[in-house]
């Protein structure tokens, strides 16, 4: 790599995965709010994936993560923050607002990652307020570092802070930002998205964790946990540049992802099939082997005849049992 590209690399770092941020702010009503969000379903768990920057309509309540800062600029401690704001859509009542860091809630917002780390919410002694209608009021919300590891953030918004019938809970990528158009370093405005784009990839490398299958796994093992892998890091380098507005980049990435993930699932795919059929062929070997350990009788009384055929099943039940022990090894699927 020259040093123009590790140059990029480590501006598209700075870029994607750390923002700026930070600095105090008030209850004053924030500028009129233009994002829209686009309907999302929550997942079984009632999750709702997040970008930051959308804006989440529930009634008459509009909720922005607007910023999320991290880590803070000149923060030692790595901290977290994000800036939220609370908007009524409302055009005839008040809203009335109890700020999710203050000191005196009963609940008080949660913020967790994908390894079940929780991390510590900074409170503070804040006022309650009535927001009038059309307008809105921020709030920071500042939690612990998290973890080097950590890839996706959840947090949960408690439902009483703004009138809400249940707590909010969202998700999304610790490992981007909205990014403010000043922050862009002139190097990265002049590079080509393909720069960019494997420039985000090296920057991803360096927090992508990847699934590992074991020294002389099986070659389609080998090729599930490839493909997995591959397509693991292109979509957090997707979404790093998606959400930072580097478009260009963003649909090289897209395009590339697309094809990952086919041949992820044929590579899924031909690691099922492979087990199905090794099993459907240790079913026929072991009634074949259970036939042999245990001959059956051409006569008999009908107890002796019974008897001999429950032993010959319980032969075959074993033999496959231990035979599928082995299956399951040899295609288990890393973690």
């Amino acid at each position: 790599m020259s040093r123009n590209q590790k140059v990029l690399v480590l501006m598209v770092g700075a870029l994607l995965f750390g923002c700026g941020g930070g600095g105090s702010k008030n209850s004053e009503p924030a500028a009129p709010i233009s994002i829209e969000s686009t309907p999302r379903k929550a997942d079984d768990s009632g999750w709702t994936r997040y970008r930051i920057g959308e804006t989440i309509t529930i009634g008459r309540v509009a909720i922005t993560i607007r910023e999320m800062s991290f880590p803070i600029t000149g923060d030692p401690e790595g901290q977290i923050q994000f800036d939220i704001i609370v908007a009524n859509k409302s055009d005839t009542k008040l809203l009335p607002f109890r700020p999710w860091s203050n000191a005196s809630r009963l609940f008080n917002p949660s913020l967790k990652d994908e390894h079940g780390n929780t991390y510590k919410l900074f409170v503070r002694n804040l006022d309650s307020t009535d927001v009038h209608p059309g307008k809105s009021v921020i709030e920071e919300l500042r939690f612990t570092k998290p973890v080097s590891a950590a890839r996706t953030g959840y947090l949960t918004l408690p439902a009483d802070g703004c009138g809400l019938e249940s707590d909010l809970k969202i998700k999304f990528s610790l490992l981007t930002g909205k990014l403010r158009e000043a922050n862009i370093p002139e190097l990265t405005k002049k590079a080509t998205p393909e720069e960019t784009f494997q420039a985000a990839m090296e920057t991803s490398k360096k927090t992508h964790r990847p699934i590992v299958a074991k020294k002389g796994a099986n070659p389609l093992v080998q090729k599930y946990a490839e493909t997995f892998n591959k397509a693991q890091l292109l979509l957090h380098t997707f979404e790093a540049l998606e959400e930072n507005a580097l478009q260009a980049a963003a649909n090289l990435a897209k395009k590339e992802l697309e094809q990952a993930e086919t041949d992820h699932q044929s590579a899924k795919d031909a690691l099922i099939m492979a087990k199905e059929k090794a099993i459907a062929d240790a079913t026929v070997k072991a009634k074949q082997e259970a036939a042999k350990k245990v001959p059956q009788p051409k006569e008999g009384s009908v107890d002796e005849l019974s008897q001999a055929r429950a032993k010959l099943a319980r032969e075959e039940f074993r033999l496959l049992a231990a035979m599928k022990e082995s299956i399951e090894e040899e295609y288990r699927i890393p973690q």
